[in-house]
């Protein structure tokens, strides 16, 4: 609790604008990459992944702790259901699929499927670049699979 009050007070920005986390813009920067921070304070970063395709990732300016590790989610969704959730076909072919990733995991978030990976918030740069590239891939790939004929994400 008290390691998120300081980040608040100290890492974040406030007054009438959304709520950022610096370390983010600076290693996004740092790596010269595009983004645009969003009414909640987070980042959206769209990348082109080949074929005319495209992927939209999030890093979360909102941290978690456990104990002492301050965890930050980045995320990218792949599937949205035409009902308010997840099919069963869908779901379990997700659930599959996480035992065999190297980082991260597929979760439902109401009618989306979301790729997220959860990293230190004081990742270094290529730490974070990395991470982002797994969420990237791994959601645009099954994004391709779920929708071959549309491109949502």
């Amino acid at each position: 609790m008290l390691l998120v009050s300081a980040l608040h007070a100290d890492g974040l920005m406030g007054g009438g604008e959304p709520k950022y986390d610096e370390r983010v813009s600076k290693a996004l920067n740092e790596l010269d990459i595009n983004y645009h921070i969003d009414e909640d304070g987070d980042y959206r970063v769209t990348f082109k992944t080949g074929d005319d395709r495209s992927q939209l990732v999030f890093i979360f300016s909102t941290t978690e702790t456990y104990r002492n590790l301050e965890i930050r989610e980045i995320t990218s969704a792949a599937y949205e259901s035409e009902t308010d959730t997840l099919p069963a076909h869908i779901a379990l072919r997700l659930l599959k699929e996480n035992s065999s990733i190297k980082m991260g995991a597929w979760q439902s978030s109401g009618k989306l499927a979301i790729f997220s990976a959860k990293i230190s918030a004081n990742a270094d740069p290529e730490s974070l670049k990395t991470a982002i590239a797994i969420v990237l891939k791994t959601a645009d790939g099954m994004e391709g699979e779920l929708n071959p004929d549309r491109d949502v994400f």
